[in-house]
């Protein structure tokens, strides 16, 4: 049984902002790498790559979730905005490295120890990203912060109460059916 006081709670969880310019160095070391003629560093190359995206992807998930949980905070907003600038160009890089793997002549052994399915799916992500959309996924990113704003600050009368939409929502699943019928 899992020992619910032992899991930290989200505003304890620490992350570390990626360095855009150490992840740009370590992209452009990481394909060198995994274009060796040795294959312990080619492998090397691609667990610390992967230990990058990781810890990017992590600081991405957690900076979304406080946004989410609380628009109008100064400081979720601003990593959002940060979050908003940093996503494609990251995405540049890891679509770059993922190209390199899908078109090295090294592509079974990495299949052979990674699966064919995860190259298959870097096959469909390479092809739907082009630095080019780099300032269109900008905007998209920044359009879905607005909506997420606007949907957090709705506030709806229900039962002599206002409430936001995710307090609303609860009322979806109410044993009483008018209940369920009103809070749609």
């Amino acid at each position: 049984m899992t020992d619910l006081h032992a899991i930290p709670h989200i505003k304890d969880i620490a992350v570390t902002k990626p360095d855009l310019e150490k992840l740009r160095a370590n992209t452009e070391q990481y394909l060198e790498d995994l274009a060796s003629d040795d294959p312990a560093v080619r492998l090397a190359a691609f667990r610390a790559w992967d230990i990058d995206r990781q810890e990017w992807s992590t600081w991405g998930a957690l900076v979304g979730l406080r946004f989410q949980q609380d628009t109008r905070n100064a400081e979720f907003k601003a990593a959002r905005e940060e979050l908003e600038r940093l996503a494609p160009k990251i995405k540049a890089m890891t679509t770059k490295i993922k190209k390199a793997l899908l078109a090295s002549p090294y592509r079974a052994e990495f299949e052979k120890e990674f699966g064919p399915q995860l190259f298959a799916l870097w096959d469909c992500d390479a092809r739907s990203f082009d630095v080019c959309i780099e300032e269109d996924l900008v905007a998209e990113s920044k359009l879905c912060a607005q909506y997420t704003e606007l949907m957090a600050s709705a506030q709806f009368e229900f039962h002599g109460q206002t409430m936001n939409q995710p307090t609303l929502a609860k009322y979806n699943s109410d044993p009483d059916r008018e209940t369920r019928r009103n809070s749609h």
